[in-house]
């Protein structure tokens, strides 16, 4: 389900993965009732992992996708380092 909310793959399994643990939390207290459906319950669960998700994605500070920073990691020298960096060969 988590893909057809358009997750990508390691998004989707932590939804997936926080849907499990909500279920441990929920499952003791929960009680079948026939007149209603389980794949239903189920299914709110998961649309409220997904929700919560999507809404602290939001919050997430991201990248920028600038390359000076990845420039600046490559200007430092490896601790130990014993032969010549890339950018010299």
């Amino acid at each position: 389900m988590a893909h057809a909310l358009g997750l990508q793959e390691a998004d989707a399994q932590d939804v997936a993965q926080n849907v499990l643990m909500r279920l441990t939390q929920k499952l003791p207290q929960f009680k079948y009732d026939p007149s209603r459906s389980f794949r239903g319950w189920l299914k709110t669960l998961t649309h409220h992992a997904w929700h919560d998700f999507v809404t602290e994605a939001g919050n997430r500070v991201r990248g920028s996708g600038d390359t000076s920073v990845f420039d600046q990691l490559q200007s430092i020298e490896a601790r130990g380092s014993r032969g010549p960096r890339r950018s010299d060969i």
